[in-house]
């Protein structure tokens, strides 16, 4: 009788489990090498972009809140925990279509259509745009350890770089292919595009390939050593190793969740991916690259 009452009072414990709890086993494909963290509230409005900032512990969300080029004044930036909880919905303003974010100093740094904004982290107020007449569709930023400021223009194959409170034209060439992820490392600019990741060399800007074949790329992130992280918007998050080999290690279709311009705390081995119109940020933790 006493096992009978045990077993019977342990289902229900078992049903009366909170749902969150038992959400966070999703359907969709993850490598073994992957697990999933959380996944915000649906409460943002087409996140595109995730940035850590270490000086405060915090993630930092660009919501575009319409049409990809739309300059209709909705867009605005979110503060969130890094245990998924949403501290500031609407924590900076005054933007269209953020898209792409980094930090130089103490000023967080976001493209916008045509322009990039400097917003202070202390106040979230934009203190500074920089604007660019020819640009179609400014998308990524990565920031050198110089300072200097790297911005991707996705339908004009170009690539612009602020220094010195001054933005110019930095590379354009014939190579370029929709131009999108950045990463900047001491050496090389990291380029994700349509069907490959280049680097180009600061100096003399030779672009060599790097990995071909690829798929489109939107976000682009260093995981270790030579090892990168992408997206490419869909749904998809793959790692691409020194061996040149390529994996997928997450694929959310299925659920309806796109992938776009993620981030990677390597310090905490945890990966950042906003799902645009599921109008939510997931979170996983990656044990390794196969």
């Amino acid at each position: 009788m006493r096992s009978l009452l045990f077993y019977f009072m342990v289902l229900i414990g078992i049903m009366t489990l909170p749902m969150s709890i038992v959400s966070q086993t999703p359907s969709y494909f993850m490598h073994n090498n992957v697990s999933f963290l959380w996944e915000t509230d649906k409460v943002l409005k087409i996140p595109e972009s995730v940035f850590y900032n270490a000086q405060d512990d915090m993630l930092y969300v660009s919501n575009i809140n319409g049409k990809s080029n739309a300059k209709d004044g909705n867009g605005f930036i979110s503060k969130i925990s890094l245990n998924g909880k949403i501290e500031e919905l609407k924590w900076a303003e005054g933007m269209d279509a953020p898209k792409g974010m980094g930090k130089s100093g103490d000023f967080l740094y976001v493209t916008d259509v045509d322009r990039v904004h400097k917003i202070s982290f202390q106040t979230g107020k934009i203190v500074r745009s920089f604007k660019v007449d020819e640009a179609k569709f400014l998308n990524d930023i990565d920031v050198h350890q110089s300072g200097d400021i790297y911005v991707s223009d996705m339908q004009t194959s170009k690539i612009y770089r602020i220094k010195d409170n001054n933005i110019n034209l930095w590379l354009s060439d014939k190579q370029l292919d929709r131009t999108n992820g950045l990463y900047a490392t001491d050496s090389y600019l990291y380029i994700g595009m349509a069907d490959q990741i280049i680097r180009v060399n600061y100096d003399d800007k030779r672009i060599t390939s790097y990995f071909e074949d690829t798929g489109g790329i939107d976000g682009l992130e260093l995981f270790s050593g030579k090892s990168f992280l992408f997206s490419d918007w869909q749904g998809r998050v793959y790692s691409a190793s020194p061996d040149k080999s390529i994996t997928k290690l997450i694929d959310t279709r299925s659920a309806n969740k796109n992938a776009a311009d993620i981030e990677f705390i390597k310090e905490k081995n945890i990966l950042l991916v906003p799902t645009f119109m599921a109008n939510s940020v997931s979170a996983y933790k990656i044990s390794a690259v196969p």
